[in-house]
């Protein structure tokens, strides 16, 4: 939506953090690595050199900030970009 001129107003219903985590995720049973750009209970933006199609489902593993415990989601690519992907979390 745009809101003033250039500028445009993101619809998402869950405020995105900010991060730079190192992640390894996998498409099947074949790993890949990338890192964490930014995260919310809904799903991250990973970036990645590979690319992938939405829909792909993904095991994302990653370490917890709070107390380094592995932590480990299911998600589907819902956006494929240049400089990675954005994957939403199943819950």
């Amino acid at each position: 939506m745009l809101n003033s001129p250039g500028r445009y107003e993101e619809k998402r219903r869950n405020v995105r953090k900010p991060c730079s985590r190192p992640t390894e995720f996998f498409v099947g049973n074949l790993p890949y690595h990338g890192t964490m750009r930014n995260i919310s209970i809904e799903g991250v933006y990973i970036a990645t050199p590979q690319s992938f199609s939405s829909g792909q489902v993904i095991r994302l593993k990653f370490r917890s900030s709070k107390d380094g415990s592995d932590i480990q989601l299911t998600g589907e690519v819902v956006r494929n970009d240049i400089d990675g992907i954005g994957v939403r979390f199943k819950h």
